[in-house]
């Protein structure tokens, strides 16, 4: 996607949220590495769209302890992990849970993902 098509489905209502600068896995970065990851792809995105970012979610699902805190730290109001994070639960909005999402999950299998997820059984 480039800046053209992020703008077009900002026009037409979509939410739009981080991933990070460079899709670098979060659960092993710290320090400086980490808030740039972190802040740096919002800043770039709120420059560019002229909406505010307010949702992250962490590359590959992957995160850590630090992660969660910095992205709580930049202001977002959620970070979405994988089938890893947790569920809602205590308004702890650092590492919702979600169903994964690649080449190798579609149709039946993806619908199987959140069968198991709303089970609590992933």
């Amino acid at each position: 996607m480039n800046w053209d098509d992020l703008k077009k489905l900002r026009d037409e209502g979509m939410t739009i949220g981080s991933h990070s600068a460079t899709h670098a896995r979060l659960d092993e970065a710290s320090g400086v590495a980490l808030k740039d990851e972190v802040e740096g792809s919002r800043h770039a995105l709120q420059a560019q769209l002229g909406v505010p970012i307010r949702h992250f979610a962490y590359p590959q699902g992957r995160y850590s302890k630090e992660a969660e805190a910095a992205v709580a730290g930049a202001g977002y109001s959620a970070g979405w992990a994988t089938r890893k994070g947790r569920p809602l639960a205590n308004g702890d909005f650092t590492a919702i849970r979600r169903a994964p999402v690649s080449a190798y999950i579609r149709g039946g299998r993806f619908r199987w993902e959140l069968f198991l997820m709303r089970l609590g059984i992933r």
